[in-house]
């Protein structure tokens, strides 16, 4: 098993998202999220390959919140995708820290999750 996954929090939400690469803007279905990615799945087999860069658009439910997260996608396996983010901009990791946060229920968890994702690694 991944590190990372060990290391952070995924919740299911439900959610409009879309995946942009190589000019293609493809909606998806959200399965799962954390601080540092994304499992998403599409109703058909999408043409990305590993490691290919990528935007992830989260659009949260009920409001003209849009999030939009530089990502790679790191696993593939028929019409399901895992992503990693690479890059977030401040206000888009603040949504996306409180979403984790409502939805695992514990303040001080995602807290050291956050923790985790700024140190340096060794």
């Amino acid at each position: 098993m991944d590190e990372n996954r060990r290391n952070f929090s995924r919740v299911k939400f439900n959610s409009k998202a879309y995946l942009n690469f190589d000019n293609s803007h493809e909606q998806v279905d959200l399965i799962d999220i954390s601080l540092k990615g994304a499992l998403v799945s599409s109703k058909h087999t999408l043409e990305i390959d590993s490691d290919n860069p990528c935007t992830f658009e989260l659009h949260l439910s009920d409001s003209e919140i849009v999030m939009n997260i530089s990502a790679v996608i790191v696993y593939k396996r028929e019409e399901n995708l895992g992503l990693k983010f690479d890059n977030i901009d401040l206000e888009s990791m603040i949504h996306l820290r409180r979403l984790v946060e409502l939805n695992v229920g514990n303040p001080d968890q995602i807290q050291k999750e956050l923790f985790f994702l700024v140190s340096p690694t060794k």
